[in-house]
């Protein structure tokens, strides 16, 4: 494309002068128009035309000076626009890339930490089983109430509580474990089966109870919120924090 023909501010200034002349000379003789007569209306409607004339006339020359640019630009556009769209994509692409690990990274990071932490829980209820069968209860509940205050595992997010849009926030999970009237049968029968710890139903021991509820909820996809396990209410109990 060829380099249009820009004007300088000197020939611009001595192009729109006898225009700049003209609007000035109007403006004066609109401040002292009179209009209290038929023949000053007719005057003033004559008066409306010539200063149509003068934008009409305006604005022509301004397009004979802007078009040319204008078109320059367009071209100069053209050139930088397949830049910018294959450096848009090749962000587009990497970041997609990056979001996408980032997801499954999170996840496998979650997913050891929950495996650990059954690990953990199973070896703590064995723990405490073999304390009970030796007869130190008290050992047994200690070691069982530290399992089930442990949180599970969770990833932090961002959230947002009243003006602190993004704070950095996370969720506390604990799962409780309850035996209502109607389960107490179930519950035996799963002590019977040994798939509930014996001391569960001294006293309905919470923190048996809780540990237990902890060890199986770790098996659950991560949108369950409650469940039975042989006669055992499971129910998740979600805490937030954010600072």
């Amino acid at each position: 494309m060829p380099t249009p023909k820009i004007q300088t501010p000197a020939t611009l200034l001595t192009q729109s002068q006898p225009l700049i002349d003209n609007a000035n000379n109007l403006t004066e003789q609109a401040k002292k128009a009179m209009v209290t007569t038929m023949e000053e209306f007719a005057i003033a409607t004559d008066f409306v035309k010539i200063c149509q004339g003068q934008i009409n006339q305006a604005e022509d020359a301004r397009k004979a000076i802007v078009g040319p640019l204008n078109d320059h630009v367009g071209w100069i556009n053209d050139q930088f626009r397949p830049i910018t769209n294959a450096v848009q994509q090749a962000k587009q692409i990497v970041s997609t890339k990056a979001a996408k690990w980032k997801s499954e990274e999170d996840d496998r990071v979650r997913l050891a930490a929950i495996e650990e932490q059954r690990l953990a829980d199973e070896q703590a209820l064995k723990d405490a089983e073999a304390a009970s069968e030796a007869g130190d209860e008290e050992r047994a509940d200690a070691i069982l109430e530290v399992a089930a205050e442990t949180p599970a595992p969770v990833m932090k997010a961002p959230v947002a509580r009243g003006s602190l849009t993004g704070a950095t926030g996370s969720t506390r999970t604990n799962w409780k474990g309850e035996v209502k009237y109607d389960d107490i049968k179930a519950v035996c029968q799963g002590i019977i089966d040994d798939h509930l710890p014996t001391n569960i139903i001294k006293d309905w021991n919470k923190t048996v109870m809780n540990a237990v509820a902890k060890r199986v909820a770790a098996e659950w996809p991560e949108d369950q919120k409650t469940g039975k396990h042989n006669g055992l209410t499971i129910v998740k109990d979600v805490s937030l924090s954010v600072r």
